[in-house]
């Protein structure tokens, strides 16, 4: 989870929920909810996830789209990831909010 501020007059916060799933072994899908975000001028902004698998010492990053504009099929909305099975680390920052963010942290068990 991480939290951003919007660059209105009036700063929003926004919290970032980032959603893992799996429908294959060691691959993960990240996606983010959108929520308020959406209806500021920072919903452009990707949320840019690194991960590294503590298990196998693999390790990458991903950008992901988080509003979808009513377009179920928006590019980057879902981002899979080939971390392999085992423990992963996230760390996520909302780069086009720089330096009003604060990076998230977490962590999953890949199939």
């Amino acid at each position: 989870m991480g939290i951003t501020v919007s660059g209105l007059l009036i700063p929003t916060p926004w919290l970032a929920t980032v959603y893992a799933s799996s429908d294959q072994r060691g691959t993960v899908t990240f996606s983010v909810a959108g929520g308020g975000l959406c209806s500021t001028n920072a919903a452009y902004k990707p949320v840019d996830i690194h991960w590294a698998n503590l298990s196998n010492g693999r390790s990458g990053a991903t950008s992901v789209q988080p509003c979808s504009f009513g377009d179920p099929t928006y590019p980057g909305l879902f981002k899979k990831a080939h971390t392999g099975s085992g423990q992963v680390v996230l760390a996520l920052v909302v780069p086009g909010a720089i330096p009003a963010t604060i990076p998230g942290y977490g962590t999953l068990s890949a199939p």
